[in-house]
């Protein structure tokens, strides 16, 4: 692993996953993706699913996504937010012809709001076959890279292998630990769950736990914490992210954008990623 202080990694970090993101990505440039002005337009689209998707339409204002604070969906000083998720509800506000509201929340409350049918849509969803039994999700909108946070000099990571027998925290409700354990299977470690980012920081300092893994996105978190280090972890372990949806009757929203991503529209989605990182960088050097 590559160990590097926080302040100084933000900067590297972000410049690196947009590279390394770009190349992990897989492209597809079957259809002329830019002449899909609506989603009555996206290639494979039924007469059901347009007929079901402007009944929603009808009855809707708007659709709210919520997502949590990060590199993709951060505060500027004129209190609008900027990065890949305002990006991204643009483009299904323009696909769709009715605005999707972007609002941001801390994970228990996201999770809880999705759960609960509060909250239409969140991009924050890693899909897995068991998520996919409770929720509506479409292929992999990103791609994320995992992190380990450590705190001073309590812990020294150089390789994957010095995660072994230590305590690692995740996010309750998140499958990053699944993600670790499929790319490392040899490794033994303890599982320690937090509500939030800031009982995270308590549990590094308190040594509670070791390490916290999270994705890369929640760097932003970190910021006003110096003594906090972050890892790449090698081999790399990328964690898919998805739109996803508690409530059925939104299927043919879901739907239509699976097949707006499998057109081609994942282009359309690593530009929006490229551009919301490089507005992130512009803000932190500004």
């Amino acid at each position: 692993m590559k160990q590097i202080p926080a302040f100084a990694s933000i900067f590297v970090l972000i410049i690196a996953l947009i590279n390394i993101l770009a190349c992990h990505w897989e492209q597809d440039s079957s259809f002329d993706i830019p002449s899909i002005e609506s989603y009555r337009d996206i290639p494979g689209i039924t007469e059901e699913e347009i007929t079901a998707i402007e009944a929603l339409i009808s009855k809707n204002r708007s659709f709210s996504f919520v997502s949590m604070f990060t590199t993709e969906s951060f505060l500027l000083s004129d209190d609008t937010y900027s990065g890949f998720i305002p990006g991204f509800c643009r483009l299904l506000s323009d696909l769709f012809g009715i605005p999707f509201v972007h609002e941001v929340r801390d994970w228990t409350d996201l999770k809880d709001g999705i759960d609960n049918g509060t909250f239409d849509f969140t991009g924050e969803f890693t899909p897995t076959p068991e998520r996919r039994r409770e929720y509506l999700m479409t292929s992999p909108i990103a791609q994320r890279l995992l992190v380990a946070v450590s705190y001073g000099d309590a812990v020294f990571l150089q390789t994957s292998n010095d995660l072994n027998a230590l305590v690692l925290g995740f996010l309750d409700g998140t499958v990053n630990s699944a993600s670790i354990k499929n790319s490392y299977p040899n490794l033994l470690f303890e599982e320690y769950y937090v509500e939030g980012f800031e009982e995270a920081i308590e549990s590094l300092e308190s040594g509670i736990i070791d390490v916290f893994i999270t994705d890369s996105v929640d760097i932003v978190m970190f910021t006003d914490y110096p003594f906090v280090k972050f890892s790449y972890v090698t081999p790399l372990v990328y964690t898919p992210v998805s739109l996803a949806t508690a409530r059925k009757e939104l299927e043919p929203i879901i739907s239509a954008v699976t097949k707006y991503i499998t057109a081609g529209g994942i282009n359309k989605l690593m530009e929006l990623y490229s551009e919301g990182s490089l507005q992130y960088t512009q803000f932190l050097l500004y």
